[in-house]
Order: C-alpha cells, then sequence, then structure tokens
C-alpha cells in the first residue's frame, strides 16, 4: 500500500514539474541553477551507540518558479543529494576502525512560496526522494579503504519527505528597458531543512520493528533568470 502511494506521489510531482516547465515562456517565470553543500543522516543515529555522525556532501539543482502573486509563488525543485552515516568501531578480531554508509539521491521538491519582503522569503512541502545507490565501506586505522560493497537492496528506492527553505534574492544584473525579452539576473542563498517521513529501510531486511528517515540540512547560492515578459 505504502509504494502504491508514492508512486500516486511521483506521478502528481511530476505533472506539477511538467505544467511548471512548459510555463517558462510566460510572465513571472524563474529559472535558477543552485550549487551547494549538505550535512545529512538517518534519524536512528541519535540513538546509536558510538560516535555516529551524517556526512557532508556536494549537491545541485535547478529551480522552476512561477510567481503567483506579489507575495505567492509555486517553485519546483529537481535536486540530488546524499546521505549517510560514519562511525568509529573497535574491533579486537579486525583491522576495522571505521565504518561508513553513503546513499545517493535525486529528489523532486514542490513548495509553495511566501515573500517576506523584496528580500527574503520562505517556502516549505513534500519533496520525492529516489535512491540512486548506497555503499557500505570499512578502513583502517591510517584511512585505507578494505572494503566497499553496494547495498542498495537494503534500502527502499523512493522516499517521502518534509521540506522547507529560508532565503535570500537580490537583483544583479537586468535587461534593458527596450529589450524585446525582459530578463533580470538575481543571486541568491538559500538555507534548507528536510526530514523524512517513511522508513527508508527494506523490512524485507530489517523486519517491521526498525524504522529510520533521512535528515539534511543544506546550503544552497545560486544564480536565477527572471522573465518579466
Amino acid at each position: 500500500m505504502e509504494k502504491i502511494r508514492l508512486r500516486i506521489l511521483l506521478l502528481i510531482f511530476i505533472g506539477i514539474f511538467v505544467s511548471t516547465a512548459t510555463s517558462a515562456q510566460n510572465r513571472n517565470f524563474i529559472t535558477s541553477l543552485s550549487l551547494g553543500f549538505g550535512y545529512s543522516g538517518f534519524d536512528l543515529e541519535k540513538n546509536a551507540i558510538g560516535d555516529a555522525q551524517p556526512i557532508f556532501y556536494p549537491m545541485g539543482g535547478i529551480q522552476l518558479q512561477k510567481r503567483l502573486s506579489p507575495k505567492w509563488a509555486l517553485t519546483v525543485f529537481p535536486n540530488v543529494g546524499m546521505s549517510g552515516n560514519t562511525k568509529s568501531v573497535d574491533l579486537s578480531l579486525a583491522p576495522i576502525r571505521r565504518v561508513k554508509s553513503t546513499s545517493a539521491f535525486v529528489n523532486l521538491a514542490v513548495h509553495p512560496k511566501y515573500y517576506l519582503n523584496k528580500l527574503f522569503y520562505i517556502s516549505a512541502g513534500p519533496e520525492l526522494s529516489y535512491l540512486l545507490w548506497n555503499y557500505g565501506s570499512a578502513f583502517n586505522e591510517e584511512e585505507r579503504q578494505i572494503y566497499n560493497v553496494e547495498e542498495t537492496d537494503f534500502f527502499k528506492r523512493v522516499n517521502l519527505l518534509v521540506s522547507s527553505s529560508l532565503g535570500f534574492s537580490t537583483k544583479v544584473a537586468e535587461s534593458r528597458k527596450n529589450a524585446p525579452v525582459q530578463i533580470d539576473a538575481l543571486w541568491y542563498l538559500e538555507f534548507r531543512f528536510k526530514r523524512g517521513i517513511s522508513n527508508i529501510l527494506d523490512p524485507d531486511f530489517f523486519g517491521n520493528d526498525q524504522s529510520t528517515g533521512i535528515i539534511a540540512f543544506e546550503l544552497v547560492t545560486g544564480i536565477s533568470f527572471a522573465s518579466k515578459k
């Protein structure tokens, strides 16, 4: 049943993405290129024994935004990112001193956006995440990798998250008044938070007693191109 619900949500998200993308020539449409970094792990880490820590990772994506009113907009944000954890261990019968789990995701967020003023805005909404791969690795005292094993089958491919953002945007260049196409350039900086609301672990391997979700903090910057005609 959960897989069916997630597939329905995926179709809805794709429909919103296509609808927003096809309005690119309309008034008040903004296309943004974004790059940044994140700090993400799994919920279970806070209860884990030892010093399990989330991982830092690079991320990127594009944003498609349609301005609905002076205060409101709808933003579709396809992006790629990662999640995982690293933990120090002390195994007397093995040379392993650190283990790491790393997952890569492609995500699609749909956010209503509210402009607090001309510079600052907030947004929040659902985000669908698709797992590309997961690898488990181990390292010795010299930080040399002992093994690196794909463990994608231990996790669900499709997961649902709730994400939010607080951002700052300012105009850095604008078109000439007599230009046939009016396009302004804006620079923006955005802080994003994500939290998984579905269990990322595959119950066929972990059973129904274990459950965890993704938690991520991201700092994103980029350039936006805003069409006014």
